[in-house]
């Protein structure tokens, strides 16, 4: 559970200010600086101080439900990691370095390294992206 809580931490601090906010700026990654900044309804990013499109298709941070949900590929992918999706299985795969966490589609369940553990909200694809809610 703690090394859930670290990869998630590092990931996720990317997007902490978002929450309570139109946009998002942090800073946080053990081997070097790493900085991007979302702002909800907008779908161009901020990596690192050069702008570019969170994807091809117009993704982007959203509010539902009193929750702000991101889009995980653009996020994991602009850190260096690599995202996997398995359509049969509704699963995610989020790899960054030598850790993996596989999200399920409505499910709390998520599993760090192969240790369940549970999400306090699931994730939920809209326009065709896997959305994750960010704490």
């Amino acid at each position: 559970m703690r090394k859930l809580k670290r990869f998630l931490s590092i990931i996720l601090s990317v997007l902490l200010s978002i929450i309570f906010c139109c946009s998002c700026q942090a800073v946080e990654n053990t081997e070097s600086n790493f900085v991007l900044t979302m702002e909800i309804g907008n779908p161009i990013m901020t990596v690192n101080g050069t702008e570019q499109n969170i994807d091809e298709s117009g993704t982007s941070p959203v509010i539902q439900n009193g929750r702000t949900l991101v889009p995980v590929r653009s996020i994991i992918e602009a850190m260096g990691g690599k995202a996997e999706w398995d359509q049969s299985a509704q699963t995610a795969a989020l790899t960054y370095n030598n850790d993996t966490i596989n999200l399920i589609i409505g499910s709390t369940r998520a599993y760090f390294n192969n240790e369940e553990n549970t999400l306090d909200t699931a994730p939920v694809i809209i326009n065709n992206r896997t959305m994750l809610f960010v704490l």
